[in-house]
């Protein structure tokens, strides 16, 4: 089926989760085929509770291999809480094998415990596009990775996930990518990744990429984009490497008038502005202070 909300507010909505499928939604959401249109939309301060073993997705809106259109929307004060897991995603928006248009809209300030993706996540999946443009993806938090956006999801069809003119600032993660986290593809223009952090100070292992960390074969092309004052810190038993970007594990990367400075790892390790064990193209950039 197919649903569009205008002009309204969808708030204090509780999911209780209790099976390990892919699903969700505590706000809205849309499966199997159906179309969500959210014009003018306020999503916030909905629930999930997620029991045992089970996984908690799109605390705010989830789109389970749908179609979602989203624009001049607030996505605000979600949260993921509970499970004995790690795998409770996309506190903000869960996009499962969907296609996804984000324009002229803010998620911000959702929250995912056990699990990753506060603001953001989306499983790529073949011929069926992600594209945000015009909005802001800020202060919102994950326990284990990818603070603002999560992007998966890999294969020849798949289109990679466009960021135009996005910033993703403020954003906080406990293990890697406190801005943006690619296992997939992606290609992000005209935009900025500022002020974003890792932190964990239980943590023994190392963290990566406070701005963004693209891993794993990941594919990350960067055009007239600025990385700045992201930060790795208060992490005393581990380590931290690439505060502005973290490239590694048969990752590869392609930037093309990208500024990056002013990042800092406060904290064993390196790599400040950069840190590579992957492939890098490098075209009218800069790395500094």
């Amino acid at each position: 089926c197919d649903l569009t909300l205008r002009d309204m507010v969808v708030r204090d909505n509780t999911l209780h989760q209790l099976n390990a499928y892919y699903d969700g939604g505590a706000g809205v959401a849309i499966t199997y085929g159906g179309t969500l249109v959210l014009d003018n939309v306020t999503v916030r301060d909905n629930t999930i509770e997620v029991f045992d073993w089970a996984r908690g997705m799109g605390a705010g809106v989830f789109g389970g291999a749908s179609t979602m259109q989203i624009s001049g929307s607030q996505i605000f004060a979600n949260a993921i809480s509970g499970g004995n897991g790690s795998e409770n995603r996309g506190s903000g928006i869960a996009s499962w094998q969907s296609a996804l248009s984000v324009a002229t809209s803010s998620i911000h300030n959702n929250t995912v415990e056990g699990g990753s993706a506060g603001g953001v996540f989306v499983f790529a999946y073949a011929n069926r596009p992600v594209h945000i443009a015009d909005s802001f993806i800020n202060d919102n938090t994950a326990q284990n990775d990818g603070g603002g956006l999560v992007i998966s999801g890999g294969g020849e069809n798949v289109i990679p996930v466009e960021l135009v003119n996005v910033t993703v600032s403020g954003n906080t993660a406990g293990a890697n990518g406190g801005g943006i986290l690619n296992t997939g593809r992606a290609a992000v223009t005209n935009s900025r990744v500022h002020g974003n952090s890792l932190s964990n100070p239980s943590a023994d292992f190392p963290l990566y990429g406070a701005g963004i960390y693209s891993y794993y074969g990941a594919q990350l092309t960067l055009s007239d984009v600025e990385i700045d004052g992201n930060t790795i810190d208060d992490i005393p038993s581990g380590s931290g490497w690439g505060a502005g970007l973290a490239v590694e594990y048969y990752g590869s990367a392609t930037l093309e008038s990208v500024r990056i400075h002013d990042n800092h790892v406060n904290a064993n390790g390196g790599g400040g502005g950069v840190y590579f064990a992957g492939d890098l193209s490098l075209l009218d950039s800069s790395i500094n202070d």
